[in-house]
């Protein structure tokens, strides 16, 4: 079937927006300090300065390729299900089904927040459930438990058992994260004191002979912050986990 002929009425299910922040920062964090660290070795280095900076740069891109897949699945992800027809567009091809041809549908509760694989002629069609809210989640899996025959369906009591999103009050949470970004707030900034009597103090004894006066300025500041929107961005995302539609305004 051509996604030509995909029907129109399927209901649409992409990645939360909070995937993609977090492919973004984790992005240019990890390129940043790989970019800061190959500069300091090239120009500080007395042994090897080439070697030693070929050999970091290798390592943190191993940290900043992964939250590249991230952003590509944020744009790419696409789950396409209508009565008759499933479609799942990953970052490289996509698989889809006719529900009626389904002759197996698994239940899978060894992963996070488990997994439906469909089994038919045509190939497998794998659902991850981690990829969307409670309230997409409790759509999903109300769906197919509804529309595939109940004899083809495994694993369904064990998946129930650990799966099955309980409801949660979205304002009583958004409460809550709020309270708990305060303290982080307060607690992070506490902290700026302290480190600039440390920083001050070494540069005056000279235990940071290297260290310029605009580093000691800004690096407080600049791990504090960074600290406190890693923080944020961890809590929206929980937060994101159990909002509704009706919540987003």
């Amino acid at each position: 079937m051509s996604s030509d002929a995909f029907p129109a009425d399927a209901m649409e299910y992409r990645l939360p927006k909070h995937e993609l922040e977090f492919g973004v920062v984790c992005t240019l964090l990890f390129g940043g300090m790989g970019i800061v660290s190959v500069i300091v070795i090239l120009v500080n280095a007395d042994r090897h300065p080439v070697l030693g900076a070929v050999f970091l740069g290798f390592c943190w891109s191993c940290f900043t390729i992964p939250p590249l897949f991230f952003i590509l699945a944020y744009f790419r992800h696409r789950l396409f299900v209508s009565p008759k027809f499933v479609r799942v567009i990953g970052c490289f091809g996509s698989r889809e089904a006719q529900l009626v041809d389904v002759n197996n549908a698994v239940w899978n509760s060894a992963t996070m927040k488990g997994k439906l694989v469909l089994h038919c002629a045509r190939g497998n069609v794998t659902i991850c459930f981690k990829h969307y809210t409670m309230q997409e989640r409790s759509e999903l899996i109300a769906f197919f438990r509804s529309r595939l025959a109940e004899q083809i369906q495994q694993g369904w009591k064990g998946f129930e058992s650990r799966w099955i999103p309980a409801p949660e009050d979205y304002n009583k949470q958004q409460l809550e994260t709020r309270r708990t970004l305060r303290f982080t707030v307060i607690a992070w900034a506490s902290l700026i004191p302290p480190m600039y009597a440390i920083l001050i103090w070494g540069k005056i004894v000279d235990a940071f002979p290297k260290a310029d006066w605009l580093v000691v300025a800004l690096l407080p500041l600049a791990f504090c912050g960074g600290m406190i929107y890693l923080m944020w961005l961890f809590a929206r995302a929980s937060l994101a986990e159990t909002r509704r539609r009706e919540d987003v305004g």
